[in-house]
């Protein structure tokens, strides 16, 4: 579903299902109906400040947004490991479950076939592995998304939606929690999951 554009209030808004978003002024008409679970987020935030691919639980919407033709590829290359089950999302918290750095090196891959300039500091698509992708610095946070443990939420060994217990612990070693997951667990089987 796209975001359809509201002219007959006179605020040309867009329609986003949960919530109205006014271009003119960048904001939202109403906070988002989970703020209370993320205090560390602002309640007017959209995808936690991440614009890139979102999902939107209310609504069960995955947005690819991008400002240019190469950031198009990266996140339409995310939109495929979806289709094929590399990667879902979880409808409580709209959190991407088994992304890796493996899933980031084939956008990152894809990204520099359609504009090299846009990865920096490197000459070669062949130059883009697991490694480089968990050196990427976020211009705005400076922080390393792709670290372990990082705001990314990406597994460190590769995963999907068929991914047992112990390789998704393989993949998050400090996430803990996943130790108390039933010995037979397959990804694909939690309740929240939203997948193709």
């Amino acid at each position: 579903m796209s975001k359809e554009l509201d002219m007959m209030s006179g605020l040309n808004s867009y329609d986003y299902g949960a919530r109205q978003y006014y271009s003119v002024v960048s904001a939202w008409d109403r906070v988002d109906s989970l703020c209370e679970k993320y205090y560390n987020i602002s309640p007017y935030a959209y995808c936690a400040g991440n614009h890139s691919l979102s999902f939107d639980a209310e609504t069960n919407i995955i947005t690819l947004n991008y400002n240019c033709t190469a950031l198009f590829g990266h996140e339409a290359t995310h939109a495929s490991q979806f289709e094929r089950g590399d990667l879902a999302f979880d409808r409580k918290t709209s959190q991407s479950l088994g992304q890796d750095l493996f899933d980031e090196v084939e956008t990152y891959k894809a990204q520099w076939s359609f504009s090299p300039w846009t990865t920096s500091g490197i000459s070669s698509s062949k130059q883009i592995t697991p490694n480089w992708v968990q050196n990427i610095i976020d211009s705005n946070t400076k922080t390393q998304p792709y670290k372990a443990a990082g705001i990314s939420n990406t597994g460190v060994s590769p995963v999907n939606v068929n991914s047992s217990k112990s390789e998704l612990f393989n993949a998050y070693p400090w996430k803990s929690q996943l130790q108390m997951l039933p010995q037979d667990f397959i990804l694909k089987n939690l309740p929240t999951i939203y997948m193709k």
